[in-house]
């Protein structure tokens, strides 16, 4: 096919004026009403939601649109999206255009599209804008390259046919409810070198039984946004549900296991995975987020480190089957913990060893025996094992 120059706005009409079909909805109903270049020669995309996005100065090279990626008044390289209704089953993105490399997918590049199944991206692009996926329901597979840096907000939510993904050592974040959604997601694997993660990145991937977290991760649960610098931390509104929980409603979730150095556990966080049997905490996890455990209703066992300093309402909440809490310290130390009076871990009894609330035993570290004490434990090959 010829190569097209955006600014030759008239002969792109013909293949612009029809509205982008091939984009439907996402999840909050977003979707792509319809493409153009204006006068200046720059892509403008049209949301259902009325608002418009400007692509900057772009040209269409057989099923791309590329937008100019222009620093300091030189074009570094380019930013890559769909035209219209992209049929490809099998999608690999280029790596380079006009001699300089493809460092981006672009905001929306894909949305909606119904008839991709493969995805492969080259190790050029360092960023993933948001939206770039979002509701690809026939994605099946994705490979995410070796460059990739940025992965933007909801960039693969609702992929809901997408299986497994590697996330590469070169990926340094992951946005808000970037994979949210993915209903038979199963397999997710983390190489060593994501930093941070925003909001609800798991929401909804009700498939998914098991999860190790990199240590080299640093922050999670927030909120961010990608920006041309890279991502900045925003502000949430009261009501604002939708960015909490990473893994909440993960109906399957069995067993997840968070990097050693991690200081929080943000609220929602495992809220409603009813299936969740084993979580490892780390060792430095000092306070437990509102509702992080709310409602995990075949947890019966909980190991909690002796960093913990703070347990927020409704932290541990609606645990009916808990029957044991291991925790890495004394009963002193216990003691000295800030636990709201919403939390089933309240109100321990430490004539009968139970905690009133949730009427599990609470076990205390030690690494020797103490003949008459019944309420003690130790690791026996990393698993807790009671005193006897």
């Amino acid at each position: 096919m010829k190569k097209f120059l955006a600014s030759a706005a008239a002969v792109l009409l013909s293949l612009l004026a029809a509205p982008f079909s091939a984009c439907g909805n996402g999840s909050d109903g977003l979707g792509v009403e319809r493409t153009y270049i204006n006068d200046r020669g720059e892509l403008i995309i049209v949301l259902t939601d009325g608002k418009e996005l400007n692509a900057g100065k772009t040209e269409v090279y057989e099923d791309f649109y590329y937008s100019e990626i222009v620093k300091d008044g030189q074009i570094t390289g380019y930013s890559v999206r769909g035209i219209g209704n992209l049929s490809s089953v099998k999608l690999e993105i280029p790596s380079s255009y006009r001699g300089r490399p493809v460092t981006e997918i672009g905001e929306g590049a894909f949305l909606g599209n119904r008839y991709i199944t493969e995805v492969k991206i080259p190790d050029s692009v360092t960023k993933i804008r948001r939206y770039a996926f979002e509701n690809c329901e026939s994605l099946k597979i994705l490979d995410l390259g070796n460059g990739i840096e940025n992965i933007g907000d909801v960039a693969f939510g609702y992929c809901t046919s997408l299986e497994a993904v590697t996330i590469p050592s070169s990926v340094r974040f992951i946005g808000s409810d970037a994979f949210s959604g993915c209903s038979a997601l199963t397999d997710v694997n983390f190489e060593e070198g994501v930093k941070r993660m925003g909001r609800s990145v798991f929401t909804g991937c009700n498939a998914l039984e098991e999860i190790t977290f990199p240590e080299s991760l640093t922050e999670i649960g927030f909120y961010y946004e990608l920006t041309d610098g890279g991502y900045t931390t925003s502000t949430l509104t009261d009501g604002d549900f939708s960015m909490v929980g990473m893994f909440m409603n993960c109906g399957n979730l069995k067993k997840v296991r968070l990097p050693e150095k991690f200081p929080e556990i943000p609220e929602w966080f495992f809220s409603g995975c009813w299936s969740l049997q084993e979580v490892y905490l780390g060792k430095t996890v000092t306070k437990v987020g509102y509702s992080a455990f709310y409602d995990i209703s075949n947890l019966q066992t909980i190991v909690i480190p002796k960093s913990v300093k703070e347990m927020a309402a409704f932290s541990f909440y609606k645990i009916p089957l808990l029957k044991e809490v291991f925790y890495e310290g004394s009963e002193e130390e216990w003691n000295a913990i800030k636990i709201n009076n919403n939390n089933s871990l309240s109100s321990y009894n430490p004539e009968t060893g139970i905690i009133d609330n949730s009427e599990a035993v609470l076990y205390f570290y030690s690494e020797n025996k103490i003949d008459g004490v019944t309420n003690l434990w130790h690791y026996n090959n990393g698993t807790p094992e009671i005193w006897k």
